[in-house]
């Protein structure tokens, strides 16, 4: 028997033209990958027409992977149907029967894509039937704006989805779609900084003069960046670290350096910036106060 499909949506990659989104896509189902196998769980992953579609023997496991790639909007996992509306209805039904309450408002919001004899609205239709004849003694009621319950359909061809539940992913862009960048770890920051990064698309090489503790630090990035490694370089004070750092980003061709600091940090050591050799990052200098609490939050890390 198949294992259940979960519907996988992305954001940015859709507005790109074909033959970069091709690339995207690729580069996504990669990272998924990476990620499924991080976990251990044994997992099929397919690209469909606007959406990834992964298979997964265990699916809450497969979520946690998906929750956690840079990229992804969203994912929801679905029970699979042919795209006739009378079977489409039949399997809201099954899921109406377990979930909808005595009393309870409902609605069936459906998407298609592709070629159908019928509309979006047939289907709604379809299913509105089913639970209002079938569920009758339960007296529920349709209620478009503000449903107690509410089931999905997507549309797809010869094949339909049915799904409740949506898992919200990070967004962005693909982890190492859009080359590389070092981080300079100095203090638990480095984690919030690398995180911003790592979404923009960045492929990340972490670099540290301490490493047990740029260990603890990064610990809690370890779920979104699979198989971190933390470089040592020398140095005791900045303008050494950066000097020390500079030939591991020529090795490594890592084509900009990402530092930690905030708006202070970035005014007494920008001068300093030139010892790299490349471009200097600062991303959270947009990110004072409770705009990093909710950065952390977002990213399940701790607050600096």
């Amino acid at each position: 028997m198949a294992w259940p499909p979960i519907l996988v949506r992305y954001g940015e990659i859709g507005i790109k033209s074909r033959s970069v989104r091709s690339q995207f896509e690729r580069r996504l189902v990669s990272c998924i990958e990476d990620q499924l196998l991080r976990r251990g769980v044994e997992a099929e992953v397919a690209r469909e027409q606007g959406r990834i579609l992964v298979r997964a023997q265990d699916v809450e496991g497969a979520l946690d992977a998906l929750r956690h790639t840079f990229g992804i909007v969203s994912a929801s996992p679905a029970l699979e149907t042919r795209a006739d509306p009378a079977e489409i209805a039949a399997k809201v039904l099954d899921v109406a029967r377990a979930e909808l309450p005595e009393g309870g408002s409902f609605a069936v919001r459906v998407k298609r894509a592709g070629e159908h004899s019928f509309t979006s609205l047939d289907v709604a239709k379809a299913c509105a039937s089913r639970i209002l004849d079938d569920l009758a003694a339960r007296k529920p009621t349709v209620d478009l704006d503000d449903p107690a319950w509410e089931a999905h359909v997507e549309v797809r061809d010869e094949v339909a989805y049915v799904w409740r539940r949506k898992v919200k992913g990070p967004g962005g862009l693909p982890l190492g779609s859009q080359g590389r960048v070092g981080v300079l770890v100095e203090d638990a920051r480095a984690a919030h900084a690398g995180w911003l990064m790592g979404k923009r698309g960045a492929a990340l090489f972490f670099f540290a003069h301490d490493i047990k503790a740029a260990e603890g630090w990064l610990a809690p990035l370890a779920p979104w960046v699979p198989g971190l490694r933390i470089h040592p370089v020398a140095g005791g004070t900045r303008a050494a670290r950066l000097e020390a750092v500079a030939p591991h980003l020529a090795l490594h061709k890592c084509q900009a350096l990402v530092l930690a600091d905030g708006v202070k940090e970035q005014l007494a050591h920008a001068p300093d910036d030139r010892l790299t050799g490349v471009p200097v990052f600062r991303p959270l200098t947009g990110y004072p106060g409770p705009r990093l609490a909710a950065l952390a939050r977002d990213a399940e890390l701790p607050e600096a």
